[in-house]
């Protein structure tokens, strides 16, 4: 047995614990190692002197009292704590609003993406307005192909299908439609 296992055994031999193989060996260590056997001997010193003094017990009035004298002196010393447990529950519970907040955002990612929004000086300059094409056919046309594209991406499918705390899903639009249709 070295230094190091005598360390983790120690105290159990001094409160008379350890096991008969582990004793004898302990015990033949000690013979051996002068500084264990003296950590050994302090340590039984120090034992005695605990067990011999003597706590004075402080009364009934004492344990009765205990638990508010340190509750005032932790509320008068720190009184934002006592204000942060007394803290209002929000109308909207937390699960709720998990959900909530990231549709709201999908939804004003949609709209976004669908507004034809242009900031700055050149959206109603003379050459853009003379080339805007009044032909409503072209136009329809055109959404009808750029919603097709939106429709068919991986972003929209993304957005919605993936609510908190699940793994992001991609599926997109276009395989929902296939699916069903099937």
């Amino acid at each position: 047995m070295n230094c190091r296992e005598v360390n983790l055994i120690i105290d159990d031999y001094l409160n008379g614990r350890p096991g008969d193989a582990n004793r004898a060996r302990l015990e033949r260590h000690l013979a051996e190692c002068e500084n264990c056997r003296i950590r050994v001997e302090n340590d039984t010193m120090l034992i005695g002197l605990l067990k011999r003094d003597e706590v004075p017990d402080p009364g009934d009035t004492y344990w009765d009292h205990l638990e508010k004298s340190i509750l005032s002196r932790t509320t008068e010393s720190h009184p934002e704590i006592t204000a942060m447990a007394h803290k209002p529950e929000s109308k909207i519970p937390r699960k709720i609003a998990a959900y909530l907040v990231p549709l709201a955002a999908s939804f004003a990612i949609m709209f976004l993406s669908f507004s034809d929004v242009t900031f700055g000086p050149d959206r109603y300059s003379q050459a853009n307005l003379t080339g805007i094409d009044t032909d409503q056919t072209a136009l329809a046309d055109e959404n009808e192909i750029y919603m097709g594209r939106y429709l068919q991406s991986d972003i929209l499918g993304s957005i919605i299908m993936a609510p908190p705390g699940s793994p992001l899903r991609i599926i997109p639009i276009g395989r929902l439609k296939r699916n069903r249709e099937v």
